[in-house]
């Protein structure tokens, strides 16, 4: 076992396999310990340690935890973090706890979308939006993000398609683009997602997408179809539900550009809640303003030749045999028309597999 003998452990928040956080009692006053589950952990884990520290301890945001000190112990380390007495959002999903009024539910939803602006004002791109992550006080109502594990400081990057349980984020959470399967960049808007699943899950009591394994909640985040919120829930105000929906858009043009925009989005849905404006729909994202200069992920003008690599792929898949070749100079956007291909056909369910057709 970690030796942190000179901590006096008092109780376990959260545990995954890769890492687990105390709160605890040291010798300069209560604190929470985040330290990886096993005393000899992968390098990967280790390395994300570091890397929340060095993020987190240039931050002094108020709504992201204070990292204290990064303490090494034997082949693992140790992240002394702020005890403001919270518990992670999922805390409120536990057995027995029964669902989060609509109130709680908006002024939760206010705060983490105004601690995800913080962030994204200061050029990080969390990418573990999930309730493990976000730690609330339902006694003084205060809220902040933790675990900057994965988290970026570079605005736009490419994920890898990877099987399911390699993947950074959290799965239940996590966005279209984020999985590598979408022939689409990652950059702030993976957040916005991230946040729509995880006030979907505190909304409804259970996450956005479910399924026997995980690539069926891939397939899920990628291809189905969102069951709205207020269809799960009867007492959800439907604005509310349209405000999710718009959040967890497939597409990220198609998203909330801005934390911004939603919280004020939140705002009106609980001015309404509490009478103080009609509660009748009104336009989304109405104050919302993009972050960033962003051109759209979709590909124009190559409708004739996405089809005719479709039809191979439909044939291939009913058994018959094909080869398709893409040519052309360098730069024309010919690596771009393949990972088209391939984002389509994982829409095509679960069991389509990409690797049955060769390009």
């Amino acid at each position: 076992m970690l030796d942190l003998s000179d901590y006096t452990l008092q109780e376990t928040l959260h545990e995954n396999d890769e890492t687990v956080v105390y709160r605890a009692q040291g010798p300069a006053g209560p604190v929470v310990l985040k330290t990886s589950a096993s005393e000899f952990p992968r390098p990967s884990t280790v390395a994300r340690l570091r890397n929340e520290y060095a993020l987190g301890a240039e931050l002094e945001l108020r709504g992201t935890v204070r990292y204290l000190e990064l303490m090494p112990r034997g082949k693992t380390c140790v992240l002394l973090i702020e005890d403001f007495r919270a518990r992670p959002l999922s805390w409120l999903m536990r057995p027995g706890a029964g669902p989060v009024s609509v109130e709680d539910l908006l002024a939760i939803g206010v705060q983490l979308a105004e601690a995800i602006e913080e962030l994204h004002q200061h050029d990080i791109v969390h990418r573990d939006i999930s309730p493990g992550n976000v730690f609330y006080d339902p006694d003084s109502g205060e809220l902040k993000l933790g675990d900057l594990g994965i988290a970026s400081s570079i605005p736009r990057s490419r994920q890898v398609a990877m099987p399911p349980n390699q993947l950074e984020g959290t799965i239940w959470y996590i966005s279209p683009e984020q999985t590598g399967r979408m022939n689409r960049d990652v950059d702030y808007r993976t957040d916005l997602y991230s946040f729509g699943a995880t006030l979907y899950h505190l909304a409804t009591g259970r996450p956005p997408f479910q399924g026997e394994d995980l690539m069926s909640v891939v397939h899920g985040h990628i291809a189905r179809e969102l069951e709205p919120a207020h269809q799960v829930r009867d007492d959800l105000p439907p604005m509310l539900s349209r405000v999710l929906a718009k959040l967890m858009s497939k597409a990220a043009e198609d998203r909330y550009q801005s934390a911004a925009g939603v919280a004020d989005d939140l705002r009106r849905c609980r001015d309404a809640l509490a009478g103080a404006e009609p509660m009748d729909d009104f336009p989304l994202a109405g104050s919302d303003r993009s972050l960033l200069f962003t051109v759209s992920g979709r590909l124009f003008g190559r409708d004739e030749q996405l089809a005719s690599l479709l039809a191979a792929f439909e044939r291939a898949a009913a058994g018959e045999r094909e080869l398709a070749l893409v040519r052309g100079v360098a730069g024309i956007g010919k690596s771009v028309l393949v990972h088209e291909v391939l984002k389509s056909c994982w829409r095509g369910g679960a069991s389509s597999s990409p690797a049955s057709t060769t390009c």
